[in-house]
């Protein structure tokens, strides 16, 4: 949740419609929902219907990423009179933070700090060069 709320910070600073607590909730989902199957089958062991029970990481991470990519589906917004469409950055940053979560909950923390500074990366810094070479603005704050 702590990663995901750095992405969602970014956001919030930038008065996107998903800021920070979205962005902390999505990781912090996606990182219980990926870990809570282990849990279950560890349960079942024990029960004798450990032979009936299973599961699969990657079913389990299709599903976390196609609910992610549903609710992030609402912040895009498209804009009939200048023909253009606005919260791109802020859906992907919030798949982002899904799959965050989902290395978080199969205990890959090191990849998922990593993205989170990767992350932070592209949309701290490239947001500013972005700004200057393609429309020659300024890439001060937004």
């Amino acid at each position: 949740m702590v990663l995901g709320g750095l992405i969602g910070i970014e956001r919030e600073v930038a008065h996107k419609p998903a800021g920070f607590r979205t962005h902390m909730i999505v990781a912090g989902a996606s990182a219980l929902l990926m870990g809570m199957p282990e849990l279950l089958v560890e349960y079942y062991r024990h029960t004798g219907l450990a032979p009936v029970v299973s599961i699969d990481p990657l079913r389990i991470m299709q599903g976390l990423i196609m609910g992610i990519c549903v609710l992030a589906g609402g912040a895009i917004l498209r804009d009939k009179s200048s023909h253009t469409v606005k919260g791109l950055t802020t859906v992907v940053s919030m798949l982002l933070s899904g799959a965050i979560g989902i290395a978080a909950g199969a205990g890959q923390f090191v990849l998922a700090g990593g993205t989170t500074l990767l992350g932070l990366l592209v949309l701290l810094a490239f947001n500013a060069l972005e700004r200057h070479f393609l429309t020659g603005n300024d890439p001060g704050p937004r």
